[in-house]
């Protein structure tokens, strides 16, 4: 008969116990001491974490976690707003930076990408992109942003004409003296913006593509509250 490695700490031992190659009827007394196979199982598992850290999936995940919390740090520095912690994973704070007037955003940083909206943004202020059917986002850069969010500069009155206007088909578009609206739409590209500001319905998107600076992108009910000042004194 085989003798068990572990009926020394086995409650079942000497109770006409058979000796079992799984472990199926260990009971240890002692928590600690694994029946052999168990043993072996947690080594392997071990040995799988160590090896899965050595690898290059591993160490690039890494990299582009310490790369946006970077990043996430410094849109909440060059705005007065406040990181979120694990960048929105924990219930009941979602998304990466709260604004100081509330606003919950999503934080992005591309070595690539937008690079139409980097375009468009060569001409005017403010550019309405959107896909057919439908409806328009806002991107500014992040200097307009911090211009606008807290000065009341533009009357409310000619934002809400501006976006009234936009929405009869008018490209081009004069909201005040210095501040141009350009439009342009697409039949697709711009699924993944949507999706960035639908998460956990964030107010805004910050986005950066590397050697280009900060955007500024969201719906026309938070631009029209940016430029017409309203968003400084509330909590969106």
């Amino acid at each position: 008969m085989v003798q068990c490695p572990v009926s020394e700490n086995c409650k079942v031992a000497g109770k006409n116990c058979p000796y079992c190659v799984n472990g199926s009827e260990y009971r240890p007394v002692d928590k600690h001491v694994l029946f052999p196979a168990e043993a072996e199982r947690v080594r392997a598992r071990a040995d799988a974490r160590r090896e899965h850290k050595k690898s290059a999936a591993y160490r690039s995940g890494k990299k582009s976690n310490r790369k946006g919390k970077r990043r996430e740090r410094e849109v909440a520095k060059l705005l007065g707003g406040e990181r979120v912690p694990l960048s929105g994973a924990l219930d009941g704070h979602p998304n990466d930076v709260v604004l100081p007037n509330g606003w919950r955003t999503e934080v992005k940083a591309r070595s690539g990408g937008l690079g139409l909206i980097y375009g468009w943004l060569g001409d005017a202020e403010v550019v309405a992109f959107r896909e057919t059917g439908e409806e328009w986002l806002f991107a500014m850069t992040l200097q307009h942003f911090k211009l606008w969010l807290g000065g009341g500069r533009l009357r409310r009155q000619p934002v809400a004409a501006a976006l009234a206007a936009l929405r009869r088909g008018e490209a081009n578009l004069v909201i005040a003296q210095g501040v141009r609206l350009v439009a342009h739409e697409r039949k697709s590209g711009f699924a993944t913006i949507r999706s960035w500001l639908a998460a956990e319905n964030a107010d805004a998107l910050l986005y950066k593509a590397d050697r280009h600076d900060w955007l500024t992108i969201m719906d026309a009910e938070h631009l029209r509250d940016v430029l017409a000042g309203e968003a400084a004194n509330s909590a969106i």
